[in-house]
């Protein structure tokens, strides 16, 4: 067939093959049939009848986890007769009217483009360079370019005969299946599936990856995620078997043996098999069903869902911070563990803290050790104020602002990720240091540098957060924490005067709680939940007895600071 290549064209081909598909679906050609949810519901909440084309496509919301499914959708044999006829048609490349290239090399500069973009995204996260790569859904491999360019073995798995063909011409083995990879006893150290998932009409077919993963080997998953931007519209057509939100796709791989590595909204998605590990099932995200049919009726009042914060450092420059403060051979924070008790005082950055500075006097008159973050070292110099300890776990450029101020006798709590430069400039003080998080590579750092014990700490996005673990770790259960605001009252003044740098960027949002409009941040709504879910925690393990926050804090407006029991 001549190939279509004015504008016009292509969307008369792409008109043409959505009514050959309607027919074929209408006769019966292409049979469908009902299908359960993931988790074996089998209703949910009708929130379409058409695709995005105006192609027949039902969709629901399943109410007990919130994930989207089409049902009836067709079956798998129909699904594999429609991506070899009519798919890349209805989806025809946007950009090939522009650049005057077929489909097929548009797909391939593409897959190449994402191919680097995703090298360089493994470089930043210090992973290996792979030498067994297998991209689910290769389609003419352009991905796999860039690997083979780096010198890995490829495969791919592709169900399009086509674009099969295309891509064996260029030396990646294509075979149909994934069964056909296990058959053949492939073993791969990282595997693709970029756009694929959404696609599949079997979702335990994931857990099959597993049989091709080598060990400590990795899982990339792709797919559109649902609350990525507001036009949620754009995501639903017909070739999409189901629909993601981050918390669907978690309770989904966590069920199959997966465990998370890193996973933010988009959704851009790493794992590993942990399947021979026992743990429990996770939870039904069904508080989610909400959330996702608030977004798609486009209700006016909404819950605010808990949405996954990003670290904005890269694990290559983190690990890169840990080896060098280690190799400082500073003593670990455990020699400080379960040391003191009683009361302390924690100082975080808002500008609630400008007006409590009297109070913060008075409490450390009655003995109270003052627990400060970094940023707010030189703050305290102002105010004639001195700190016990000094937590920093930022590993920004402006932490070295923290440390113009240094006064005797304080005690610095440096998580190994932070800045080498200020272990430099810390040279002859009390510096005791504690890990972020655990993992081979942690573990192997402490080893190689003679450590016998780590400590790890890890409480949230917010050092203010973390600097509550710190106290509990050194035995404190009695909270006074001051400048943990969460929210804004002036876009001016967002920070405590005098503070080193700021934390966060700020995307406003208001949100009402009991009556009253609060400005706020996502951030600084998550910061909040993580403070709760710490609360909780430390209260149940007994670490926690009380715990008070002082000023315009978002947290007094949440909660009481008072544990009731559940009948209450």
């Amino acid at each position: 067939m001549k190939e279509i290549t004015t504008v016009r064209g292509r969307l008369h081909a792409a008109l043409v093959s959505q009514q050959i598909l309607i027919e074929k679906l209408q006769s019966g050609l292409y049979p469908t049939e009902a299908v359960k949810c993931f988790c074996g519901a089998e209703e949910g909440i009708l929130i379409r009848e058409f695709d995005r084309y105006g192609i027949p496509h039902r969709l629901l919301v399943c109410e007990e986890c919130a994930l989207i499914r089409a049902t009836p959708r067709m079956t798998p044999e129909a699904y594999a007769q429609f991506y070899n006829n009519e798919y890349r048609r209805i989806n025809s490349c946007q950009a090939r009217d522009e650049l005057q290239l077929s489909d097929e090399a548009i797909y391939e500069q593409v897959g190449g483009q994402r191919g680097e973009r995703l090298l360089a995204w493994l470089d930043e996260w210090a992973i290996d360079m792979p030498k067994v790569v297998v991209d689910w859904g290769c389609h003419v491999g352009g991905m796999l370019d860039a690997f083979a360019a780096k010198g890995c073995e490829t495969w791919g798995i592709e169900i399009d005969q086509a674009a099969t063909d295309i891509a064996r011409s260029k030396g990646h083995h294509v075979v149909p299946t994934i069964d056909d990879l296990i058959a053949q006893g492939v073993k791969a150290d990282f595997v693709i599936m970029q756009d694929v998932i959404e696609h599949l009409c079997d979702l335990n077919e994931v857990q099959k990856v597993s049989q091709i993963l080598a060990p400590k080997g990795h899982l990339y998953v792709w797919t559109p995620g649902f609350f990525h931007d507001d036009n949620t519209e754009g995501l639903f057509q017909i070739a999409h078997t189901y629909q993601f939100c981050s918390r669907t796709l978690e309770y989904i791989m966590l069920h199959m043996g997966f465990a998370e590595i890193y996973m933010d909204e988009d959704i851009k998605s790493l794992w590993q098999w942990a399947g021979d590990t026992p743990f429990p099932k996770p939870e039904k995200p069904q508080e989610w069903v909400e959330y996702i049919t608030d977004t798609i009726f486009k209700r006016e009042n909404r819950r605010v869902p808990r949405f996954r914060g990003v670290c904005k450092f890269t694990p290559k420059l983190l690990y890169s911070n840990v080896q060098q403060n280690l190799a400082a051979k500073i003593p670990d924070i455990y020699e400080l563990s379960g040391k003191s008790s009683g009361d302390v005082i924690i100082l975080g950055g808002g500008p609630s803290v400008d007006g409590q500075v009297q109070q913060i006097k008075e409490l450390q008159t009655k003995g109270y050790p003052l627990l400060v973050i970094a940023r707010m070292y030189p703050w305290c110099a102002l105010q004639g104020l001195a700190p016990d300890y000094i937590v920093s776990l930022d590993c920004s450029e402006e932490q070295e602002k923290s440390f113009t101020h240094l006064q005797p006798g304080v005690k610095y709590l440096l998580a190994s990720v932070t800045r080498p430069s200020l272990i430099q400039m810390l040279a002859g003080e009390q510096c005791y240091i504690f890990d972020s998080k655990e993992n081979d590579k942690m573990r192997a750092f402490r080893a190689q540098n003679g450590y016998e014990v780590a400590t790890v700490i890890n409480a949230g996005g917010s050092v203010t957060i973390s600097s509550l673990s710190v106290g509990m770790n050194l035995g404190f259960t009695d909270f006074h924490v001051f400048g943990l605001d969460l929210m804004v009252s002036d876009k001016n003044q967002t920070h405590a005067k005098g503070i080193a740098g700021e934390s966060i960027t700020f995307d406003y949002v208001e949100v009402e709680i009991r009556g009253e409009q609060i400005l706020t941040t996502p951030s600084f709504l998550e910061f909040a939940q993580q403070t709760l879910d710490l609360a909780d925690a430390g209260h149940q393990d007994g670490l926690l007895k009380s715990i008070k926050f002082y000023g315009e804090s978002l947290m007094n407006r949440l909660w009481d600071c008072t544990w009731h029991e559940v009948s209450e």
